[in-house]
C-alpha cells in the first residue's frame, strides 16, 4: 500500500491526479493517522475541495463539523478552568493542542484531541489542586504505588476529570518527567507569549511539540505530531525573520538540542520541511548524535513515522518497540526504570491470578 497521505502533507495539490484507488487508501490513512481534520483544512485552504470525489467529500466536511464543534467545547473549558483558577491568582499556561486553537496556530485548524493540558508552577500545585476539585475536577482513582510515581518522577499529577463534562485536565508543573535525561529549570517557562496570553511564546511551543513528540513511548498519533511541527516551523518562520536564531537560542538554554535536531531533521525528510541550513550547521557540533545512532534513528523513526497499517510486519513491531523501550530509557535512570517495570509486572501478574480464580 503506497502512503497517499505522506504524499498528500507534502503537496495537498497532488490529489487532482487521483484515481479512485489513491482516494481509497488516503480516507484509510487519514483515519489511521487521526489527519482527516487536518487533511480537510488544508484541502480547504488550498481551494481544493472541488477536486474530491463527491463519495470521498463527506469524510473531511464531517471532520471539518467535528473539528469546529470540538474547538467551541475546548473554549468552553479554558474559560471554565480560568474560571475555577482565578481565586488562586494563578494564570494557566495552555500546552499542545489546547495552546494552537488559543493563539490560531496552524496545527490547531482541524486538530481533535482528548486532554486539555496546562502548566502551573510546582509551588501552586496545591491550591490549584484543591481549586480545581472544587470546580468539578476530581483525580483517577489509582493505587499508591501509581499516586507516588506522578506526584515523585512524573512531571504532572494524575489525570483530572470533570463530573459532569467528563472532559480530561492534565496538570502540568513541568515539560519532562523530573527523572527525564533532558530535565530543566521549569521557571524558565514562567514567561508567556506577549500576544497569546496563556500560551508559550512561540519557540517553546515548537520545542515543547518536539520534546513531546521525541520522548514519546507510543507513536499512533506521531505522524500528525510531527505535522503538528511541520506547520508550526512554517507559520512562526515565515512570520519572523529573527525565528531560527530564536529557537537555536532558546534550545541551547534548556539543554534541548538533540531532540530539536530530532525534530527538525524528520520534519524535512518525511514532510519536506524548509530548514534554514544553518540551524544543521549549528547542531552538528552541540545535538547531532554519532553516525551509528543516527543511522538507527533513521531507520526506526522514519519507519514508525510512515506506518499507516493496522497488521504490522515484524520489523515494523521491533521498530516501534526500540522507540518504545528508547522513551522510557529517556524518562528515567536504568535503576529507576528496572524497578518501576518489577513493580508493574509483578502487580500486573497478581492481578490476573486474582482474577482468574474469580
Amino acid at each position: 500500500m503506497s502512503n497517499q497521505i505522506i504524499r498528500v502533507l507534502r503537496d495537498p495539490e497532488c490529489i487532482k491526479t487521483f484515481v479512485q484507488n489513491d482516494w481509497m487508501i488516503l480516507v484509510q490513512q487519514t483515519y489511521a493517522c487521526y489527519l482527516t481534520g487536518r487533511l480537510a483544512y488544508l484541502f480547504k485552504k488550498n481551494d481544493l475541495m472541488d477536486s474530491i470525489p463527491h463519495k470521498v467529500r463527506w469524510h473531511f466536511e464531517s471532520a471539518t463539523t467535528m473539528a469546529e464543534a470540538h474547538k467551541i467545547d475546548i473554549s468552553i473549558e479554558i474559560k471554565k478552568i480560568r474560571q475555577a483558577l482565578k481565586m488562586t491568582g494563578v494564570k494557566p499556561v495552555f500546552l499542545k493542542g489546547t495552546a494552537y486553537l488559543l493563539a490560531e496556530d496552524e496545527a490547531g485548524r482541524g486538530r481533535t484531541f482528548a486532554d486539555v493540558d496546562i502548566y502551573v508552577p510546582k509551588e501552586r500545585l496545591g491550591a490549584v489542586e484543591n481549586a480545581l476539585s472544587w470546580g468539578g475536577w476530581s483525580k483517577e482513582q489509582l493505587t499508591p504505588y501509581d499516586e507516588s510515581y506522578y506526584y515523585h518522577w512524573m512531571h504532572e499529577i494524575p489525570p483530572m476529570i470533570h463530573s459532569i463534562r467528563g472532559t480530561t485536565l492534565d496538570v502540568h508543573h513541568n515539560l519532562m518527567p523530573l527523572t527525564s535525561r533532558f530535565n530543566f529549570d521549569a521557571g524558565k517557562l514562567n514567561a508567556q507569549d506577549q500576544t497569546t496570553p496563556g500560551v508559550l511564546p512561540p519557540e517553546d511551543r515548537l520545542l515543547h511539540s518536539i520534546v513531546h513528540l521525541f520522548m514519546e513511548t507510543s507513536y499512533e498519533k506521531g505522524l500528525r505530531d510531527l505535522s503538528d511541527i511541520d506547520l508550526l516551523i512554517k507559520q512562526f518562520s515565515s512570520s519572523d525573520s529573527r525565528f531560527w536564531q530564536v529557537l537555536l537560542n532558546r534550545s541551547e538554554e534548556l539543554g534541548l538540542n538533540r531532540l530539536l535536531f530530532y525534530g527538525l531533521r524528520y520534519a524535512q525528510i518525511i514532510l519536506g520541511t524548509s530548514i534554514v541550513d544553518s540551524t544543521f550547521i549549528r547542531l552538528k557540533d552541540n545535538g547531532m548524535p554519532n553516525r551509528f545512532i543516527l543511522s538507527i534513528m533513521d531507520k526506526i523513526v522514519i519507519a514508525v513515522m510512515s506506518d499507516t497499517k493496522k497488521e504490522k510486519s515484524l520489523p515494523l513491531q521491533i521498530s516501534h518497540f526500540a522507540l518504545f523501550v528508547r522513551g522510557h530509557w529517556l524518562k528515567m535512570p536504568l535503576h529507576t526504570l528496572t524497578y518501576h517495570v518489577i513493580h508493574k509486572s509483578f502487580n500486573n501478574l497478581r492481578d490476573l491470578v486474582v482474577n482468574s480464580d474469580k
